[in-house]
């Protein structure tokens, strides 16, 4: 299957597309702690009280996630164990 020569045009390299896709993703990433922020803060200061601690949750369970890939890597087959 080949693309008509006007859709070629619109094609993108791999370099290309990982640009264009990239600075999506981090505008995405950037957007999300703001939105929170407004989001919380319509309620006032009770609503932003909130803050501190889910951004706490969060770090945790990145951390926990984290440290679970790491040994994940360690154990013999990969973390995977057959069933007995």
């Amino acid at each position: 299957m080949t693309a008509a020569p006007d859709e070629e045009r619109h094609r993108l390299t791999a370099l290309e597309g990982l640009a264009a896709l990239s600075l999506d993703a981090l505008s995405s990433v950037a957007y999300g702690p703001e939105a929170i922020v407004v989001a919380w803060s319509r309620p006032g200061r009770r609503g932003l009280a909130y803050a501190l601690p889910v951004t706490g949750a969060i770090v945790l369970l990145l951390a926990v996630r984290a440290g679970d890939r790491a040994s994940a890597g360690a154990r013999v087959g990969g973390g995977l164990e057959a069933a007995a």
